[in-house]
């Protein structure tokens, strides 16, 4: 009965553990997740900023202007626009 129980007892030790890790994950999920709510939410509520236009165009579709040249490093998907 003793060894069932220090048995029983390490097991939920483990389980304890393996939750509060499941925990951290989520609140840090949970964090970027905010995080990347605020920076929607500011482009929503500026989506008349030239700024906040020539951003999107950029980071979320790849757009440059008309006299900007793109060149490739090489290495993974970097770019340099100049």
């Amino acid at each position: 009965m003793i060894i069932y129980s220090i048995i029983s007892l390490m097991d939920l030790r483990g389980r304890i553990e393996n939750t509060r890790e499941e925990n951290r994950d989520k609140r840090i999920a949970a964090a970027e997740m905010e995080v990347y709510n605020a920076e929607l939410e500011y482009k929503i509520d500026n989506h008349n900023d030239p700024a906040v236009i020539s951003d999107i165009a950029r980071s979320d579709l790849g757009l440059v202007l008309s006299d900007e040249m793109v060149f490739y490093d090489g290495v993974g998907d970097q770019e340099v626009t100049e």
